[in-house]
């Protein structure tokens, strides 16, 4: 995938990110004269991969001849955690509703999206009993709050409005054994990358729950690109298929439901108002009925 840079590291040495990033500027996929950089670490706390990934990014744009601003995102970080980056929870400041097309509610947005930045998303691939494989565009709903949406519907909103500049996903060669060697993976498109890990993991041609819902919504959205290149073999990521299909059929269900009572509700509202909206109106008919 020309899209999809990939790195690994048979020994599981993970200080060989700082390689990747000399091969992602050469693309310009980092541009050179961003005032302000901000990484949204997904799990850095569960993840030492993670965070010396995010770590030796921000080593990699300290040296630069202008060195942008560096701010992290990582609810639970300090700056003890970060050196040379301050450190930000966007869940604790203002956030906006926004009319999403297919979130009922509209979604809580933060502050810090309306601002110029560029974003880096860095998250590790995994197997989800909901999902198949939880790789960035999960991630990325993490900054979305959507009380009430179904998880595919939130995931494809934060794909539309609140896409990464850059993404990278890592992990280990064989998931959750740091022996097996590590792997990393880049791409200025999240679906793009969200498709490669996922082909490297070994999704067929029956797509994961999140390429076929996509797929109601972009043209696109639910085509697998099988092309591996120089993408490592990854396994035990993926989620048996029974177990994903189980889960979403209880999370669909659970979900309809939650509309229903939504919906029974509004139209309860709506009655117990009905007697005085009739009685404010009825001298205005009469009136007209006597006129008449």
């Amino acid at each position: 995938m020309n899209d999809v840079v990939w790195l690994t590291a048979p020994d599981g040495d993970r200080s060989r990110a700082g390689s990747l990033w000399e091969q992602v500027a050469a693309r310009g996929w980092i541009p050179r004269n961003r005032e302000r950089v901000v990484i949204h670490v997904q799990g850095a706390r569960q993840d030492a991969l993670v965070r010396d990934t995010a770590r030796s990014l921000v080593a990699f744009l300290a040296k630069s001849s202008t060195p942008p601003r560096i701010d992290i995102i990582d609810p639970h970080g300090d700056a003890a955690d970060w050196p040379g980056a301050g450190v930000l929870d966007p869940t604790s400041g203002p956030r906006y509703r926004t009319d999403v097309a297919c979130l009922r509610d509209g979604a809580l947005i933060p502050e810090l999206w309306f601002d110029a930045f560029f974003l880096v998303t860095i998250a590790a691939a995994a197997p989800d009993r909901s999902l198949g494989l939880r790789v960035i565009l999960a991630a990325q709903a993490d900054m979305l709050e959507a009380p009430g949406a179904l998880d595919l519907d939130a995931i494809v909103a934060a794909h539309r409005l609140m896409s990464s500049s850059l993404c990278i996903s890592c992990g280990s060669i064989t998931f959750s054994t740091p022996e097996s060697g590590s792997w990393w993976a880049a791409s200025p498109n999240d679906l793009t990358l969200e498709r490669a890990v996922a082909a490297a993991a070994g999704v067929g041609s029956d797509p994961l729950p999140i390429f076929r819902h996509l797929a109601r919504h972009e043209a696109d959205g639910g085509t697998m690109e099988m092309t591996r290149g120089e993408a490592p073999t990854l396994r035990g990521y993926l989620e048996p298929r029974w177990r994903v299909g189980l889960r979403r059929s209880a999370s669909n269900f659970a979900h309809g439901a939650r509309r229903v009572g939504q919906d029974v509700r509004l139209s309860a509202q709506n009655l117990r108002r009905l007697p005085s909206f009739v009685q404010r109106r009825l001298p205005d008919v009469v009136r007209a009925w006597r006129v008449t």
